[in-house]
């Protein structure tokens, strides 16, 4: 059975079928990445949600400005930034439904970007970039993966990304891009700030 999500304004539909579900565990397989990306658990530290979004990793862009005939200013999220972060909506509410944690639970978030391996690369930094002897060192930051995701689980997967205490993020190559990215209770502990 196939499940056909669009949105207007997406020029991209997503299409999943069980043969490409399959086909993505055999990659994540392969590729060592599979545990706690696609899972959703419950440990005895607390709750573990996990999603993949397709496509190559985008960061945040900065708000557009602009004035109309009358001079008033306003400010808008860019097209492509809106769409992609539509994208990580729907993938997170095709995983996980509508569930979102609790607004006093404080949040752990984890992103694994893998970017495409460029065309102009030789065999040799192809398997170095596979490998992860060569990472990405280019647009977009990391700092703006966070952002975009972040802010685009605001009322989806929490109240507020406010309640996201701690943030992991890594870039890598790989043959087939997308997000990895997981989100769980970050365990309280009790340091004082001369432990930390």
């Amino acid at each position: 059975m196939s499940t056909h999500v669009t949105k207007p304004g997406v020029s991209e539909s997503i299409l999943l079928d069980k043969a490409s579900i399959l086909l993505d565990k055999a990659w994540e397989r392969k590729n060592n990445v599979s545990s706690p990306y696609r899972n959703c658990d419950r440990d005895r530290t607390g709750l573990r949600l996990a999603f993949t979004v397709p496509g190559k990793p985008q960061g945040k862009a900065r708000a557009r400005i602009c004035t109309d005939k009358k001079g008033h200013t306003r400010s808008y999220t860019p097209e492509k930034t809106a769409q992609y972060e539509e994208l990580i909506r729907v993938m997170y509410k095709q995983a996980h439904g509508t569930f979102q944690f609790d607004d006093k639970i404080p949040l752990f978030l984890s992103i694994v970007a893998i970017f495409p391996l460029p065309k102009s690369a030789t065999k040799k930094e192809k398997a170095d970039m596979t490998n992860r002897v060569l990472l990405p060192i280019k647009i977009p930051d990391t700092d703006n993966i966070i952002k975009i995701v972040a802010d685009a689980l605001n009322g989806v997967a929490y109240r507020d990304d406010a309640q996201i205490v701690r943030v992991e993020a890594s870039k890598f190559y790989g043959e087939k891009p997308r997000l990895f990215i997981r989100i769980e209770e970050e365990k309280v502990i009790n340091k004082s700030e001369d432990e930390i």
